[in-house]
């Protein structure tokens, strides 16, 4: 979600974005420490950095990988209060970088959302959206099988949805899976109708 376009300060683009939501690529640390990520992204990120299925490993049982990392974000936009939840693949490691994601436990995103959506709801969202660093068509079956959910920002698989794909919810609300393909080709802009009265979503619509 962006306000405006970023400005160069330090040789770093830093102003402008509200969210960040981490992919595999930022998890490539072959020395197991994440040092790099955290001096490197998200100290100097003026946004806020979401991750909420991420975890250290065994030897550090219920701790986060780093500090600055949120599972979600509630933002009020116009009166409504949206929640946006970062999850990234559970599957991190690639041919290319094995490494990637050492030490970490990386928790199944199903199970990840089935916690925190309600999490999110009893603290007042009136809608959902999650930013995942997941295929278009691994999104889609999440949406298909977990409730709850408006709207999923795909980004693993680099993808352009001229059109957001819909799948009907186990609770029957329609869920808008897309993406933007990469990188930074397009920009994605959603938009949520909702009804104020009820503070529901009404439709969720998208373009790139």
């Amino acid at each position: 979600m962006a306000k405006k376009y970023g400005d160069r300060e330090g040789g770093n683009y830093r102003d402008g974005i509200d969210l960040l939501e981490l992919g595999n690529g930022e998890f490539k640390d072959p020395s197991n420490n994440y040092e790099a990520l955290q001096k490197g992204l998200i100290s100097k990120f003026r946004g806020e950095v979401l991750c909420g299925n991420v975890e250290r490993g065994a030897a550090y049982p219920g701790e986060h990988p780093l500090d600055g990392i949120k599972p979600y974000s509630i933002k009020q936009l116009q009166g409504m209060n949206v929640a946006f939840i970062g999850l990234v693949a559970q599957d991190m490691a690639t041919r290319a970088h094995p490494m990637t994601g050492l030490g970490l436990a990386v928790a199944n995103l199903d199970e990840t959302l089935k916690q925190l959506i309600p999490e999110v709801r009893a603290k007042g969202a009136d809608a959902v959206g999650v930013m995942a660093h997941e295929s278009v068509n691994d999104c889609l079956d999440i949406a298909s099988r977990v409730s709850g959910i408006d709207a999923i920002l795909a980004g693993r698989d680099h993808k352009r949805t001229p059109e957001g794909c819909e799948v009907k919810a186990p609770d029957g609300r329609t869920t808008l899976v897309t993406e933007a393909g990469s990188p930074g080709a397009f920009l994605g802009h959603m938009r949520l109708v909702m009804d104020t009265s009820t503070r529901s979503v009404l439709r969720v619509e998208d373009r790139l």
